[in-house]
């Protein structure tokens, strides 16, 4: 019997800290409690293979968090070990695991690498101190540059860099240096994400107060120096926020963005399958709503007008259609529908016109 699923996403819910405009499920560094957590890893893969049938067809695994790199050794080889043991015939062409560069050491990066592990994305976020200051990151920008050599010497060829950009107080030239800091290391990918204000964080309550107050116009510079930097470099401005190397591109994200069936396994992990989205806790479904051919398109037209490769046309009613492209914010490839710079600087107000 083959399984129709072929990415899985595992969610290891644990950081060194709690970052303040972050809203994942997460907790602190707690060790009973990731014991706890590696002993019921079983469990969950158990709840999810009695739906899903044997795991032996995955192409893409992700590792994320929280902080997969805080685990210890051991810890990461029993984790690895249940992946292995659930996933066994799959031949993954992709392993990835974010990263942290305070938690990274050689004897870590060789256990992961050793786990099948073959992308790692790692959260540098800036290359300022001050602004890694203000986003609550404990790690410095020598630590980010050290984690960098440590992958490297260890055998990765395909690493990731996490940047975020839009932070109050951060210039425009902090960003520019950060974005030459970034390129000096040659990585494969580099994900550039816009400073979000979430609910239910810190920096949600202080931006309320008007503590924190988001620069637009500048933020829209800095997208664009980003964009124009990059891909005069030679990375692929592949989806919003993310740019790769030929090649290079994220394949477990690419099947997101396609509408794929995928499974999440550990603590409030999400997965897609059979018509139904699922989100795990302690071992059950505790969430299950219906994902119709309607919603499917919906998000496939969503997620594909993030991307350079666009979405189908025809999922657009045509006025709406035409607004667009009268507006400049989309231009017609074929059957496709693609949003201009000036719409990807818009794709999330483009994205609530079209809902």
């Amino acid at each position: 019997m083959s399984s129709r699923i072929h990415h899985l996403y595992l969610h290891l819910p644990f950081c060194p800290s709690i970052c303040p405009y972050c809203s994942f499920h997460v907790q602190r560094v707690d060790r009973p409690a990731m014991e706890k957590f590696s002993r019921e890893l079983r469990r969950d893969f158990e709840t999810a293979v009695a739906l899903t049938g044997p795991l032996n067809r995955v192409e893409t695994i992700f590792y994320g968090g929280g902080t997969p790199t805080v685990f210890s050794t051991a810890q990461l080889e029993a984790i690895g070990g249940i992946v292995a043991e659930f996933t066994e015939g799959s031949r993954p062409l992709e392993v990835s695991m974010e990263a942290n560069p305070a938690t990274l050491s050689p004897a870590k990066a060789e256990t992961i690498r050793k786990l099948g592990v073959n992308r790692v994305s790692v959260g540098a976020q800036s290359f300022d101190a001050e602004v890694l200051r203000t986003l609550g990151r404990r790690h410095s920008v020598p630590s980010i540059e050290e984690a960098w050599t440590i992958l490297r010497n260890a055998g990765f060829e395909n690493l990731n860099l996490d940047l975020i950009f839009g932070v109050p107080g951060q210039s425009l030239e902090s960003w520019k240096r950060t974005l030459e800091a970034a390129l000096a290391l040659r990585p494969e990918h580099l994900s550039c994400y816009g400073l979000t204000y979430e609910e239910d964080t810190p920096f949600f309550e202080r931006h309320r107060r008007g503590e924190l107050v988001a620069n637009e116009p500048r933020e829209t510079e800095m997208f664009e120096v980003a964009e124009e930097t990059l891909e005069a470099a030679g990375f692929r401005h592949y989806e919003i926020s993310n740019y790769a190397r030929p090649g290079r591109e994220c394949r477990h994200n690419q099947a997101y963005w396609n509408g794929a069936d995928y499974l999440g396994v550990g603590p409030s992990a999400v997965s897609t399958f059979g018509g139904k989205r699922r989100r795990m806790m302690e071992g059950v479904w505790a969430e299950i709503e219906d994902v119709d051919d309607r919603i499917r398109a919906k998000e496939r037209l969503l997620l594909g007008l993030r991307t350079d490769e666009g979405a189908d046309a025809r999922g657009i009613e045509g006025e709406l259609l035409e607004a667009l492209l009268a507006a400049g914010f989309a231009e017609l490839a074929g059957p496709k529908v693609r949003l201009t710079r000036a719409g990807r600087l818009r794709a999330d107000a483009i994205a609530t016109y079209l809902c």
